[in-house]
């Protein structure tokens, strides 16, 4: 029987994709991936403005999100432009650029 591993739904006659979701899951997953590369955006154009630097959590987000899917291409794009940016100094901040050290 096949189950949604995001919602749990079930029953013999559910379609799956490879990531053993649902459709409306894969959808909310596409849709909250759009919102954080938006957020992402925001941060960056606002940084260059102020010079704070960026937030960790909204790259680590996505990197987690990616790793999930097993695309490792667009995790290590993730964290690489998490690098390149001017961040704030965080523990979260350090173990982000440490896993990009483990991918590449």
């Amino acid at each position: 029987m096949a189950k949604c591993i995001v919602c749990g739904k079930k029953g013999f006659f559910l379609k799956l994709n490879r990531e053993r979701t649902c459709a409306p899951c894969k959808q909310k997953e596409e849709e909250i991936e759009q919102k954080l590369l938006r957020y992402i955006s925001d941060l960056e154009k606002e940084d260059k403005a102020r010079e704070w630097g960026v937030a960790p959590w909204p790259y680590e987000m996505l990197a987690s999100m990616y790793r999930q899917k097993k695309d490792h291409r667009k995790e290590v794009a993730i964290l690489e432009r998490f690098a390149a940016q001017k961040y704030v100094c965080s523990p979260q901040a350090e173990r982000l650029l440490e896993r990009l050290k483990e991918v590449d």
